[in-house]
């Protein structure tokens, strides 16, 4: 293969034809689609339908647009480089293909049931019934808060990072992601989640063709396809005779990632960090998409066939041989100079450098890199993957945008402080949070500057602000009444804001994109026992959860963020109490789940031995609806299904899998043969990663038992008695009044 002069071409070769037209195509397709819909300017169009699609999604377009959510830019960006610098032990991320799901198997069809009965449009509408409480309406808002701002700062660094490398630096990070901002924020919010899901669908197929096709061409072109696997049993000599980038790392336990070393990818950090990734499916956004399904059997074939077997398929195969055969195009030095490579080519484009001293953040450099390569192969290729990497960018950026915007506007606004109100009540209110949340946008992008600051406060004086605010809202024709058109504009307000506050911390971050989002999905597994129980468990009181979830808040700031990262924060006060990142190698989200769950359970016990819990009689009416969603039964019947779950063997079988696949993970090092000697590699491919194979499929197999046997997500009329259509939706919004709480969701009508 001729080595490639960027000489030989000009810039407009290089950069417009293959990328930004492709890029621009690709913008227009998505900007078509939303003002197609129009759904924000449609005064025929109900928020419910703006903010939920008015529960209508087919099971198809569901199972393409929640799997496009859950696989992130990190999946298609940084995971593959991951595993270039740490080897097949951070392959095991891989498994997040079945841990993503494995939350939503437990909860979303009994939230979809909810959602259908009661006619809840956000998780805030939903724990707001059930426990009486505006507190844990708020506690929602919050985490759903810290999840969508970290995780979209994620997408959008990832969208600007990859930019910069493309273009050869011509378009630094903050151009390219302010870019991607403005696309994904007008499609957003000019065509509703409807118009999201339509283009979910596609980016997912682009996303899962982008990674087959970049694996493809590392296999290819590295000389895996030729001398098989021989050329990674000889791989370790150059590593100091170390077989780290085939083994998992001996040790369990280390004062915190830090203190692991240079491999931190132990057996417990292995486990801990895939059960953080179910933190995804039990998000509040993810709830919201389970409300706006139309068939609950969605939730299993997405679970099981979408995500567990399509995507962990393409995982476990293709992007372990992006990132273990990138060593074999020239991105590591080592190997260079002690090894005959004829396919330099990453090292070309790095200037002879080593992928992992290149660059501050080297696992983000490595696809983006491999993109840039293929300029080489052809300019066109280049352009449909730049495309296909924006795609799994945007397809999870835009869903936490989208049902953000929608969960502040009904549940901060409509359902919380103008609820029950007078409109000229509801204008000044509302006026006066736009005006706050005006002010705290601006202070953050004056990087408290005093100057800046003098002019935001005379800017945002309370009759300057009353009279522009006023004046946009007769512009635009406001109703004077909260109404879906009010509730719709001021959803786009919201996730104009959010925008930008994740901008801020996308472009100020130092932080791994990794870590960023693993901060996210921490936050977003603290709403698993708020979950347990309004799905399952009945024990739980209002109380118990509140106290259980803002202790574990605390708890996962304090495990994740350095006392020094917190030092420079608002947190400052408190970064003495930091204990360093992950202690133990022990993911923050298990040590807020722990203490989350046991506080939760403490007070709720606490609750009924003080004969303080007067809410239990509330509560159950949801599970006897649940139990028996056709309101077979009288009221005073505490009624259990024929088919009830027997929970020892279903937990039992679930951990018994984990543990076997990832906390015995070091009995994969050498159980088919020796890292280092490729005779003695049973199945053809080293130890670890037919280990990981192996698991993969009986992981499979154990998901499609829980969807399908189990009947966790899936609506079987012999076992159900009827089919999903006969739950009859209650003719009343529980939001319109503090008193109603869904009271009558088990009396028949």
């Amino acid at each position: 293969m001729e080595k490639f002069n960027l000489a030989d071409l000009s810039m407009s070769d290089v950069f417009f034809a293959p990328l930004v037209i492709a890029v621009v195509i690709f913008w227009l397709y998505c900007l078509f689609l939303a003002f197609s819909q129009s759904l924000l300017f449609s005064s025929k169009i109900s928020a419910r339908d703006y903010f939920i699609a008015g529960g209508s999604l087919s099971p198809w377009m569901f199972i393409a647009a929640a799997t496009a959510t859950s696989f992130s830019g990190w999946t298609f960006i940084s995971h593959p480089g991951v595993i270039y610098e740490f080897g097949f032990a951070a392959a095991f991320a891989s498994f997040y293909a079945i841990t993503i799901p494995l939350s939503g198997i437990f909860f979303l069809k009994r939230q979809w049931m909810l959602g259908k009965r009661c006619g809840f449009v956000t998780p805030g509408e939903m724990f707001y019934a059930y426990f009486k409480s505006d507190i844990m309406r708020y506690l929602v808002l919050v985490v759903a808060l810290l999840f969508s701002i970290l995780y979209l700062a994620l997408q959008l660094r990832a969208s600007g990072y990859l930019f910069s490398i493309l273009t050869d630096g011509k378009l630094n990070t903050e151009t390219g992601t302010i870019l991607l901002s403005a696309v994904l924020f007008i499609y957003v919010v000019v065509g509703g989640l409807r118009t999201v899901a339509y283009i979910d669908t596609m980016q997912l197929i682009l996303k899962a063709l982008g990674i087959m096709t970049l694996g493809y061409i590392v296999w290819h072109y590295s000389g895996l396809e030729k001398e098989n696997m021989e050329r990674l049993a000889n791989f370790h000599q150059y590593f100091h005779d170390s077989a780290k980038h085939f083994v998992v790392p001996e040790g369990f336990w280390y004062s915190n990632k830090a203190a692991a070393g240079g491999n931190y990818w132990t057996a417990t950090l292995i486990f801990t960090f895939l059960f953080a990734l179910m933190g995804i499916q039990t998000s509040p956004a993810f709830t919201m998409w389970a409300f706006a399904s139309k068939n609950p059997n969605a939730f299993g074939y997405q679970q099981v066939f979408a995500s567990s077997l399509v995507m962990g398929f393409i995982l476990i195969f293709f992007t372990a041989i992006i990132g273990i055969g990138s060593h074999f195009l020239g991105a590591d030095y080592a190997l260079n100079e002690n090894m005959s490579n004829d396919n330099n080519i990453l090292g070309f484009h790095l200037k002879d450098r080593d992928l992992l001293k290149a660059s501050t953040t080297p696992s983000e450099s490595l696809v983006p890199t491999i993109i840039r390569m293929t300029l080489d192969i052809s300019p066109f290729l280049m352009g449909i993957l730049a495309m296909m990497a924006l795609a799994a960018v945007q397809s999870t950026a835009a869903s936490y945008m989208s049902t953000m915007g929608s969960m502040l506007s009904r549940d901060l606004l409509k359902n919380g402080w103008c609820r029950d109100r007078k409109f000229e009540q509801q204008e000044r209110e509302a006026l006066f949070i736009f005006t706050l949340i005006i002010a705290v946008v601006l202070v953050i992008l004056s990087n408290f500057s005093v100057w800046s600051l003098i002019f935001i406060a005379a800017l945002i004086t309370p009759i300057a602000t009353y009279a522009i605010v006023k004046a946009i809202a007769r512009a635009i024709r406001y109703p004077m009444t909260f109404s879906d058109s009010w509730q719709k504009w001021s959803a786009a307000f919201f996730t104009f804001s959010i925008t930008i506050i994740a901008i801020a911390v996308a472009l100020g971050s130092t932080e791994a994109l990794a870590f960023m989002g693993a901060l996210a999905v921490a936050y977003g597994v603290q709403m698993m026992p708020a979950l347990i129980a309004i799905c399952w468990w009945s024990y739980l009181t209002e109380w118990g959860v509140i106290v259980g979830l803002i202790a574990g808040l605390i708890a996962v700031t304090l495990t994740d963020l350095t006392s020094e990262f917190l030092a420079l924060t608002w947190f400052a006060p408190f970064s003495k109490l930091a204990v360093g990142q992950w202690p133990g190698t022990i993911h923050s989200a298990v040590w807020g789940f722990g203490i989350n769950i046991i506080l939760a359970i403490a007070v709720s016990a606490g609750q009924k031995w003080l004969k303080r819990d007067t809410e239990a009689e509330h509560r159950k009416k949801f599970h006897r609806f649940l139990n028996d969603p056709f309101l077979q039964h009288t009221d005073e019947e505490d009624y259990r299904p024929k088919h009830q779950p027997n929970w020892w063997l279903i937990l039992g079988v679930v951990v018994l899998w984990a543990l076997c696949a990832f906390g015995l993970a070091r009995f994969g090092n050498t159980l088919f043969g020796e890292p280092t000697d490729a005779k003695t590699w049973l199945f053809g491919v080293p130890s670890l990663w037919a280990w990981q194979i192996g698991w993969w499929a009986i992981g499979v197999g154990m998901m499609y038992w829980l969807a399908f046997k189990q009947n966790f997500a899936y609506w079987s009329e012999e076992k159900e008695e009827k089919g999903w259509q006969a739950i009859q939706p209650l003719q009343l919004d529980v939001s319109e009044s503090k008193d109603l709480y869904c009271q009558n969701v088990y009396e028949k009508e």
